[in-house]
């Protein structure tokens, strides 16, 4: 009991204050099972409401004349972002935030205001000193047997892969609290047919796009994966061919 409470005050709290990672983390702790009706019920909807605001940001990082970079960190006020470097969309917190792609001794750093609902906002770091060499057209290469360099793999199966796994976990928030919600009424109102309409239409909207989002993650998922299976099936037939002619 004392547990599911702190989490839902603290997770309040973090909300407060625009922290709404953690604070979904914490309201995540108070949809527990052994946690009481009303605090499972309150804690989903504030997961969900949660999952509405959360904005999100996708990063790139390119050279002096434009050419993708691969290799170094995106930072958050210090803490580093997990796959921002991948092409993936990545849930970031609103407010005033230092933004910094780091690579040993370089640097580059942007100061943003990010918004509640903002989704896949772009923001490109460009690294005046870098060059990154390009492999030049086919047309301008020498007649040769050699095969032709490999082009970078496309972002787009992991930007798709995220979009899946954020559907699913936003969800699944969803799923749980609306199975929660119905659970309370079948133990409190349902056996003396009492029910407010507005009680039992929450509590279905809440499991009907919880089935939805997490039927349109898994189809993402899905599909990422079956792209990246294909690509990397297809990429020996490529090579073969590109060194024959």
């Amino acid at each position: 009991m004392t547990r599911c409470t702190e989490a839902a005050v603290s997770g309040q709290k973090l909300r407060a204050t625009g922290a709404l990672r953690a604070a979904s983390e914490r309201f995540a702790l108070c949809l527990a099972r052994d946690c009481p009706g009303v605090v499972r019920r309150d804690c989903g909807k504030w997961l969900g409401e949660i999952g509405e605001a959360m904005p999100s940001m996708v990063f790139q990082v390119v050279d002096a004349q434009g050419n993708d970079v691969h290799d170094g960190a995106i930072f958050f006020d210090g803490e580093e972002l997990t796959g921002a470097m991948q092409g993936r969309a990545v849930p970031v917190d609103p407010g005033s935030h230092v933004m910094a792609y780091v690579q040993g001794d370089e640097r580059v750093e942007q100061n943003v205001v990010v918004r509640e609902g903002e989704r896949n906002r772009h923001l490109q770091f460009r690294l005046a000193n870098r060059n990154v060499p390009v492999v030049p057209s086919f047309d301008k290469l020498p007649s040769s047997d050699a095969a032709p360099a490999p082009t970078s793999p496309s972002p787009w199966p992991w930007v798709l892969g995220g979009a899946g796994v954020a559907a699913l976990g936003i969800g699944t928030g969803f799923w749980i609290a609306g199975t929660n919600a119905h659970d309370d009424l079948g133990s409190s109102c349902a056996p003396t047919h009492s029910c407010s309409d507005d009680d039992v239409s929450s509590a279905k909207r809440k499991l009907v796009v919880g089935d939805i989002l997490i039927g349109v993650g898994v189809a993402a998922v899905a599909a990422a994966v079956v792209w990246l299976v294909t690509r990397h099936v297809n990429a020996p037939a490529e090579s073969r061919a590109g060194a024959r002619r």
